[in-house]
Protein backbone atom coordinates (compact mmCIF):
# COMPACT_ATOMS: atom_id res chain seq x y z
CA UNK A 1 0.00 0.00 0.00
CA UNK A 2 1.68 3.51 -1.25
CA UNK A 3 1.48 6.76 0.48
CA UNK A 4 -1.14 7.94 -2.46
CA UNK A 5 -4.85 6.74 -2.70
CA UNK A 6 -5.60 4.44 -5.10
CA UNK A 7 -6.47 5.49 -8.91
CA UNK A 8 -9.69 3.44 -8.58
CA UNK A 9 -10.70 5.57 -5.46
CA UNK A 10 -9.20 9.01 -6.16
CA UNK A 11 -13.08 10.15 -7.38
CA UNK A 12 -14.59 8.70 -4.08
CA UNK A 13 -12.24 10.44 -1.69
CA UNK A 14 -13.07 13.51 -3.72
CA UNK A 15 -16.12 13.65 -2.63
CA UNK A 16 -15.60 13.12 1.06
CA UNK A 17 -13.37 16.32 1.67
CA UNK A 18 -10.74 14.52 3.67
CA UNK A 19 -7.21 13.76 2.62
CA UNK A 20 -5.90 10.70 1.45
CA UNK A 21 -3.17 9.52 5.11
CA UNK A 22 -0.43 10.02 2.82
CA UNK A 23 2.18 8.23 5.08
CA UNK A 24 4.44 6.14 3.06
CA UNK A 25 4.43 2.92 5.22
CA UNK A 26 7.12 1.43 3.37
CA UNK A 27 9.26 4.16 4.57
CA UNK A 28 8.99 3.54 8.06
CA UNK A 29 9.22 -0.14 8.08
CA UNK A 30 12.80 0.62 6.17
CA UNK A 31 13.43 2.88 8.97
CA UNK A 32 12.37 -0.14 11.53
CA UNK A 33 14.78 -2.42 10.05
CA UNK A 34 18.01 -0.14 9.34
CA UNK A 35 17.48 0.61 13.36
CA UNK A 36 17.54 -2.53 13.68
CA UNK A 37 20.79 -3.18 12.00
CA UNK A 38 22.08 -0.33 14.13
CA UNK A 39 21.62 -1.93 17.04
CA UNK A 40 22.87 -4.75 16.42
CA UNK A 41 26.02 -3.30 15.00
CA UNK A 42 26.09 -1.31 18.23
CA UNK A 43 25.95 -4.70 20.27
CA UNK A 44 28.18 -6.15 18.73
CA UNK A 45 30.88 -3.23 18.38
CA UNK A 46 30.45 -3.26 22.47
CA UNK A 47 31.12 -6.45 22.89
CA UNK A 48 34.39 -6.17 21.03
CA UNK A 49 35.42 -3.61 23.12
CA UNK A 50 34.36 -5.37 26.00
CA UNK A 51 37.06 -7.86 24.65
CA UNK A 52 39.91 -5.43 24.74
CA UNK A 53 39.24 -3.33 27.20
CA UNK A 54 39.16 -6.36 29.17
CA UNK A 55 42.58 -7.66 27.64
CA UNK A 56 43.76 -4.18 28.17
CA UNK A 57 42.99 -4.23 32.38
CA UNK A 58 44.45 -8.14 32.33
CA UNK A 59 47.66 -6.79 30.70
CA UNK A 60 47.99 -3.70 33.06
CA UNK A 61 47.57 -2.58 36.47
CA UNK A 62 47.76 0.48 38.89
CA UNK A 63 45.73 3.59 39.01
CA UNK A 64 45.26 3.97 35.31
CA UNK A 65 43.73 0.75 34.75
CA UNK A 66 41.24 1.26 37.33
CA UNK A 67 40.32 4.62 36.41
CA UNK A 68 39.93 3.16 33.18
CA UNK A 69 37.94 -0.01 34.38
CA UNK A 70 35.70 2.36 36.38
CA UNK A 71 35.47 4.19 33.03
CA UNK A 72 34.54 1.82 30.46
CA UNK A 73 32.12 -0.11 33.05
CA UNK A 74 30.33 3.10 32.59
CA UNK A 75 30.53 3.57 28.52
CA UNK A 76 30.23 0.15 27.52
CA UNK A 77 27.67 -0.78 30.93
CA UNK A 78 25.59 2.08 30.72
CA UNK A 79 26.13 4.13 27.43
CA UNK A 80 26.42 1.74 25.00
CA UNK A 81 23.47 -0.21 26.32
CA UNK A 82 20.97 2.61 26.43
CA UNK A 83 21.60 3.34 22.64
CA UNK A 84 21.18 -0.21 22.45
CA UNK A 85 17.74 0.30 24.23
CA UNK A 86 17.10 3.34 22.44
CA UNK A 87 17.59 1.77 19.09
CA UNK A 88 15.45 -1.03 20.17
CA UNK A 89 12.83 0.82 21.18
CA UNK A 90 12.35 2.80 17.21
CA UNK A 91 12.47 -0.50 16.32
CA UNK A 92 9.50 -0.99 18.21
CA UNK A 93 8.04 2.73 17.82
CA UNK A 94 8.63 2.76 13.76
CA UNK A 95 7.42 -0.90 13.60
CA UNK A 96 4.08 -0.12 15.13
CA UNK A 97 3.42 3.06 13.29
CA UNK A 98 4.04 0.71 10.37
CA UNK A 99 0.91 -0.96 11.00
CA UNK A 100 -1.18 1.09 12.56
CA UNK A 101 -0.38 3.22 9.13
CA UNK A 102 -1.62 0.43 7.14
CA UNK A 103 -4.11 -0.27 9.04
CA UNK A 104 -5.72 3.19 8.48
CA UNK A 105 -4.49 2.93 4.94
CA UNK A 106 -6.88 -0.54 4.61
CA UNK A 107 -9.61 1.10 6.86
CA UNK A 108 -9.79 3.89 4.81
CA UNK A 109 -9.68 1.96 1.19
CA UNK A 110 -12.61 0.22 2.31
CA UNK A 111 -15.08 2.77 3.18
CA UNK A 112 -13.99 4.77 0.10
CA UNK A 113 -14.72 1.68 -1.84
CA UNK A 114 -18.16 1.13 0.29
CA UNK A 115 -18.84 4.89 -0.68
CA UNK A 116 -17.85 4.40 -4.44
CA UNK A 117 -20.49 1.04 -4.95
CA UNK A 118 -22.55 2.86 -2.56
CA UNK A 119 -23.05 5.50 -5.37
CA UNK A 120 -22.43 3.70 -8.61
CA UNK A 121 -25.57 1.63 -6.87
CA UNK A 122 -27.48 5.20 -6.50
CA UNK A 123 -26.66 6.47 -9.83
CA UNK A 124 -28.13 2.89 -11.72
CA UNK A 125 -30.86 3.30 -10.42
CA UNK A 126 -31.29 6.64 -11.25
CA UNK A 127 -31.88 8.09 -7.53
CA UNK A 128 -28.46 9.97 -8.76
CA UNK A 129 -27.71 11.73 -11.60
CA UNK A 130 -24.63 10.66 -13.43
CA UNK A 131 -21.33 12.15 -13.55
Amino acid sequence: MGSTVPADLAEALSWTGVQWPAIDADALDRLSIAYNVYAGEVDSARMDADVAATEVMADNSGPATDAFAGYWGQVSGSHLVAVFKASKQLVTAFTNATTEVRNAQTEAEGQLRTLRDKIATLRAEGRLPPR
